[in-house]
């Protein structure tokens, strides 16, 4: 009688090591994080619908938004010859037409085929016709063409702009666009903070892109944000964006077109982070 107690006793507690390790294994996911503050929904198909209620369709925002959702769509759809452009509402934004491809052979004017003396942009050291003098270049000192700001190479909304304390500093402009979108954003050297998700930007590109975006993400790594959108300002061969695209999930790249977006999106009353990979296009039943 007492070894059979004992059994049970053996038994019992085996099966309870046994449910304890099966709810630590479960307990032992992945931890959860917060969603994407992005949206891939990539636009396709012949008519697509913006994450937008629009009051002016010719609006400056409105149409740049039209033209990138549009041009996404005829990407993803080689047999699409025009795309239609909707906002939540069903009103009509825009038609965009894919580009006519050019023909295999050029058709050059007869007039071109003959020779003729290359006529010179600069003034002639001979007599013109009639017998006038010719026309001599009167000296003067270069043009003085003022500099661009950071922030004038933007269409930013009133509210944006005013937000804005740097115009030299491409993350003040970037904080000052989330702030005219309603958020509280931190601004730390070249980085942005909005909740869970960082926004780095990579303002020189020059001198090796791909390290520059391998220092942008371990700068956003050192944070405790789960998602990072890095910003470049300068050209970067697809092929590097690719490469870190496959190896980092949690973070996406953007170009200033972004930023333009992302200020569109504030000027139409809009998500600016939801508008920063492209346009916010709602997905079709």
């Amino acid at each position: 009688m007492m070894e059979a107690v004992i059994l049970l006793v053996l038994a019992a507690l085996v099966v309870g090591v046994i449910v304890w390790g099966l709810r630590q294994i479960g307990g032992s996911g992945p931890t959860p994080t917060s969603p994407e503050p992005w949206q891939d929904t990539a636009a396709a198909g012949e008519r697509i619908v913006l994450d937008l209620i629009v009051d002016d369709p010719q609006h400056p925002s409105v149409q740049r938004l039209v033209h990138a959702a549009a041009r996404q769509a005829l990407a993803s759809s080689p047999d699409v010859g025009s795309v239609e452009v909707l906002d939540r509402n069903g009103m009509h934004l825009g038609t965009v037409e894919r580009d006519a491809p050019l023909p295999r052979e050029l058709e050059v004017p007869a007039t071109l085929h003959e020779p003729h003396a290359k006529r010179s942009r600069g003034p002639s050291a001979v007599p013109q016709e009639g017998g006038a003098t010719p026309q001599m270049e009167h000296e003067q000192g270069p043009v003085g063409v003022a500099p661009r700001t950071w922030v004038d190479r933007f269409d930013l909304p009133p509210a944006a702009l005013a937000a804005v304390r740097d115009p030299e500093r491409p993350a003040d402009v970037i904080r000052a666009i989330l702030v005219a979108g309603g958020e509280q954003p931190e601004l730390h050297g070249n980085l942005v903070r909005l909740d869970d998700t960082a926004i780095v930007v990579v303002a020189d590109v020059r001198d090796g892109a791909s390290e520059a975006i391998n220092r942008a993400y371990l700068q956003y790594k050192e944070t405790d944000a789960q998602h990072a959108i890095i910003v470049r300002l300068g050209y970067v061969d697809p092929d590097i964006i690719r490469r870190h695209d496959a190896a980092t999930p949690d973070v996406r790249h953007i170009s200033a077109e972004g930023v333009q977006r992302m200020a569109d999106a504030v000027a139409l009353e809009a998500d600016p982070l939801a508008f920063a990979l492209g346009p916010a296009v709602l997905r079709r039943p």
